[in-house]
């Protein structure tokens, strides 16, 4: 027993997926089969999936001639062929945004590592803090570009920024935005500096 499974339904002539949409192969084992239930070992990004099984004759066991004829006979209740095939959807799992800071006083500067675990896509992102001095209603406020690049849902992706604490107050909040689109926080700490 074979499982398949496809980024698009379309089927060849012989009931197969098309090769070229085919992103997942994998081989059931008896005990698979006999539990219906089966685990990959590799993982697939989250979206719309096609699932489809093909079941192959156990020639020893589903397979007889006819003495008399030398006629294949096979056993009608043995699987052969192709199932229906069954949509599936991978989804999304969700990131959780962590920060690591680093302080080096003695050189007034500030290493913050911004972790998405997991992540499996690019994320453009904004790091901004107030500087020192200005009212909470003030909308100036200085920020850093950024792109955290996540390349595998099956780990995580960090990205560090380093920023001057010249002149920024003792406690200092610092925020991280999504960019384009929408803005959304991603994560916001208060750090105290000296």
């Amino acid at each position: 027993m074979t499982v398949y499974i496809a980024s698009k339904p379309e089927r060849a002539t012989d009931g197969s997926f098309l090769r070229e949409n085919i992103v997942e192969t994998g081989f059931l084992t008896d005990s698979e089969i006999q539990s219906g239930r089966w685990l990959d070992n590799g993982q697939i990004d989250p979206g719309s999936y096609f699932v489809m099984l093909h079941a192959s004759l156990s020639y020893t066991s589903c397979v007889n001639y006819d003495p008399a004829t030398f006629a294949r006979i096979n056993d009608p209740s043995c699987a052969d062929g192709f199932s229906a095939v069954v949509p599936l959807t991978v989804p999304t799992p969700k990131t959780k945004y962590t920060v690591k800071a680093e302080l080096l006083t003695s050189i007034r500067v500030i290493y913050l590592t911004l972790t998405g675990n997991p992540l499996g896509v690019k994320v453009p992102y904004q790091l901004c803090w107030n500087p020192p001095h200005v009212k909470k209603k003030t909308l100036t406020r200085k920020c850093v570009n950024a792109t955290l690049g996540g390349y595998s849902w099956s780990s995580n992706a960090s990205d560090l920024r380093r920023i001057s604490t010249k002149g920024m107050n003792r406690r200092t909040r610092f925020t991280w935005y999504t960019r384009g689109g929408t803005p959304r926080t991603l994560l916001s700490k208060t750090i105290t500096l000296y």
